[in-house]
């Protein structure tokens, strides 16, 4: 018997429990030998007593700089114009820290 989608009344939303959300690029990261920033990044988060950001590795952004990893912030993606970001291969990711926890 075929399965039915999900009617449109199933499909529900429910608070995230973190306020930002920073997406990397996984073909960049592999591409320049960086597979550890996403763990990176979330120990120097911690270390900076910031707890309710999240990173995701997600496919190619579409972006490929020469010498960096390209990142998107969540809540810069749904401008009009969406703005990414590039983590230089040789800045440490306490680079982004700023960026991610606004005074």
């Amino acid at each position: 018997m075929p399965k039915t989608p999900p009617s449109h009344d199933t499909i529900g939303t429910a608070p995230a429990p973190w306020r930002q959300l920073v997406l990397v690029c996984g073909k960049c990261m592999k591409r320049q030998d960086r597979d550890t920033l996403r763990g990176d990044l979330k120990r120097a988060l911690r270390r900076a007593g910031v707890h309710e950001i999240r990173v995701a590795v997600v496919g190619c952004l579409d972006l490929c700089p020469d010498e960096g990893v390209t990142l998107a912030l969540g809540a810069e993606i749904g401008r009009a114009v969406p703005g990414l970001r590039v983590l230089p291969n040789d800045a440490p990711v306490e680079t982004l820290l700023p960026l991610l926890t606004p005074p």
